[in-house]
């Protein structure tokens, strides 16, 4: 047998790595026998979370709030330095994290003293897809010792939401007359139909009179649920980026009439979870010409000096179009036209 140098660990502190206790592997194993003592290790990362893990019933638009606290429960009173990072194989639907306003990212680097307790503050903002984000776990590692590690798991329940939509055209005041035709053109956007249970958007009208909306179309983008649906319907094409639809006055009479769009998700088996309106757009709906009531003034026909030559219709008319180019004076049984300015 040949001599040989064997050193040992007899105490003392250390980091990156931790040095542990070294036991005899072959050598009556069952026994342990310690070869080199462990080290008094210096990064001791602990992650832990105030006021629960929980939170449920947050609203669709805000963020849920967490308080962490962030300490290194080290044996020698030493410094650590720390990296807070998102195991991202629990967080598939995309849950965006923030720690203090500013996004977990790749990681979050923290120096952290013994006997210090660093609280900060964790956001967890709503993904595209679904409403419940369960079991997300944070992981506080060494940032040069990843055996070195504490973790949380937090979970947030958000309130059903559905997708936003908007109406790109008309804008307010729109009109239809006898110059545009008896329909208009609605255009909506801003839909997604990649939203969790994604059912329909559905164009709605009414009078300004009427207290019900009524449904001009409602436009799926799967095929079952169009096929399932009752109703006037529209599939909509896969590349969709936005939605056109020409509303007609049909029999309805004229008036001021209100458009809005509505999105509703539902799951598969039809119940609504969710929906979401549009503020309403007003318009003019005006197809009768205006019609003179009587002859016009001066009713004997003749004309002198002084007198008022006038007009009355049975409705209100536009004043501001009420100019040379867009009204004709004329006498006689000729219809002669007389200049007017």
């Amino acid at each position: 047998n040949l001599p040989t140098y064997m050193f040992r660990t007899r105490g003392g502190r250390t980091s990156c790595p931790y040095e542990g206790a070294t036991v005899a592997k072959y050598y009556q194993p069952e026994k342990q026998h310690i070869l080199s003592a462990a080290t008094m290790q210096i990064e001791v990362p602990k992650i832990a979370v105030t006021g629960g893990a929980y939170r449920v019933q947050v609203p669709s638009t805000r963020a849920a709030a967490y308080t962490l606290e962030l300490t290194n429960e080290s044996e020698t009173d030493g410094t650590g330095n720390f990296k807070l990072f998102v195991d991202e194989i629990t967080n598939p639907n995309g849950a965006v994290l923030k720690i203090d306003g500013l996004p977990i990212g790749n990681g979050r680097y923290f120096t952290v003293r013994s006997g210090q307790t660093l609280r900060k503050t964790l956001t967890i903002e709503k993904g595209p897809t679904v409403d419940a984000y369960n079991d997300i776990r944070l992981i506080l590692a060494s940032d040069c010792d990843g055996n070195l590690s504490s973790d949380i798991w937090i979970s947030a329940e958000y309130l059903p939401s559905c997708s936003d939509v908007s109406i790109k055209y008309p804008a307010n005041n729109w009109i239809i007359n006898t110059e545009t035709g008896d329909n208009i053109s609605v255009e909506l956007e801003n839909y997604d139909v990649n939203f969790s249970n994604f059912g329909y958007v559905e164009l709605q009208y009414r009078s300004v009179t009427a207290s019900q909306w009524s449904s001009a179309m409602k436009f799926y983008a799967n095929q079952t649920r169009y096929d399932n649906a009752q109703g006037d319907k529209t599939l909509l094409t896969s590349n969709a980026q936005s939605i056109e639809y020409d509303w007609h006055k049909g029999q309805r009479p004229d008036g001021e009439y209100e458009f809005r769009a509505h999105t509703v998700c539902a799951t598969t088996g039809g119940v609504q979870v969710a929906e979401y309106y549009t503020p309403a757009v007003r318009g003019t709906v005006d197809m009768i010409k205006p019609v003179s009531l009587g002859a016009p003034s001066p009713v004997n026909g003749i004309y002198g000096a002084g007198d008022e030559l006038s007009v009355t219709f049975n409705e209100n008319i536009n004043t501001a179009m009420v100019i040379s180019d867009n009204i004709a004076v004329t006498y006689g049984a000729s219809k002669t036209v007389v200049p007017v300015t």
